[in-house]
């Protein structure tokens, strides 16, 4: 393949993806298509092997969903981590980029490939973990619009404006792509230390004081701040969501501040589900 003359490495290598993508002969085109229709077909049997069974029966078929989906989400991974480093090979243009630049190619690639069987892939894990998510739903109808002042766990010197960090965390499924997922969430967390910021400065308190204080953060502060995120964000499938993120990121990712963010998140989740559990119990 060649290129004009002058043209820079990300040039070159938007040219080489949109080619890829744009040609139907194009080997990667046609191997991506294959592979969706491959994950696609094997989605749709697990949601119709719980759609056409009796209600009754669907718990015993649970687990067994749960451990396809896994394989599922591990060839998919795999699939695509495969398919960038044919590229890379095929491509040496590819290879030269920086951070942004490799960001910007690989969610070009991951949001075309993604985008037939991700909702899919969603839906199945709610399937899978129906109890959890119902307990999860029913906790938001219940607590939603909540005050910050009635979150006793929230110091008063925390209690920020946080809509800016709420509205990113729920622009997490406008993307087909994982990684970008992961970057909105991670986003979502650093907002709160901003917002936490801007509402020192707005106390009138010095720069120092307000970095101190959004920078000085502990778990046992971030948990309570990340609840009320979660709750406040209203987010019914957010649950199915962080399952199906987690499933399709590999450990190197998770090791990081994004999968620190994830991780947070899906605590986060979990105490919801918990408390929600023992609000049932007890009545």
């Amino acid at each position: 393949m060649s290129w004009p003359e002058g043209q820079s490495v990300e040039e070159k290598s938007r040219t080489i993806i949109s080619w890829c993508l744009r040609e139907v002969d194009h080997p990667i085109n046609r191997a991506i298509g294959e592979a969706q229709y491959n994950f696609f077909n094997r989605l749709t049997v697990l949601d119709k092997k719980m759609f056409l069974v009796e209600e009754e029966k669907r718990d015993s078929l649970r687990p067994g969903i749960s451990a396809e989906l896994e394989v599922i989400s591990e060839d998919v991974m795999g699939y695509f981590a495969n398919m960038m480093t044919i590229l890379r090979v095929c491509y040496p243009p590819l290879t030269k980029l920086d951070e942004a630049g490799r960001r910007e190619i690989t969610s070009s690639l991951a949001t075309t490939f993604y985008s037939p069987f991700l909702g899919l892939m969603t839906k199945m894990y709610s399937i899978a973990y129906e109890e959890e998510c119902a307990l999860y739903q029913e906790y938001l109808r219940a607590h939603t619009g909540t005050p910050i002042e009635q979150y006793p766990d929230i110091r008063e010197s925390y209690r920020a404006d946080f809509s800016k960090a709420i509205e990113i965390l729920r622009t997490v499924p406008d993307t087909s792509d994982p990684d970008q997922k992961l970057r909105v969430l991670e986003e979502s967390s650093r907002c709160i230390t901003e917002c936490i910021f801007e509402h020192y400065i707005a106390l009138e308190r010095s720069e120092e004081e307000a970095r101190e204080a959004s920078s000085g953060m502990g778990a046992d502060d971030l948990l309570p701040l990340t609840i009320y995120l979660i709750t406040e964000a209203n987010m019914p499938q957010l649950h199915s969501e962080l399952l199906m993120i987690y499933s399709i990121t590999s450990q190197e990712r998770l090791k990081g501040m994004e999968g620190y963010c994830l991780t947070n998140l899906q605590n986060g989740v979990y105490f919801l589900i918990e408390e929600q559990r023992a609000a049932g119990a007890g009545q």
